[in-house]
């Protein structure tokens, strides 16, 4: 995905049916590793 400056973005914390998102604590820390990493891009 290619994030742009000036963009909205809406950020899930669970998927369809309330289904979790993550299969465990790993795949989230991954998640936000991931995130901070986009975020701090555009500091």
């Amino acid at each position: 995905m290619k994030v742009e400056d000036g963009g909205i973005y809406h950020i899930y914390n669970e998927g369809n049916n309330l289904q979790l998102l993550y299969a465990d604590r790993e795949d989230y820390l991954l998640f936000l590793k991931e995130y901070g990493r986009y975020v701090r891009s555009f500091d």
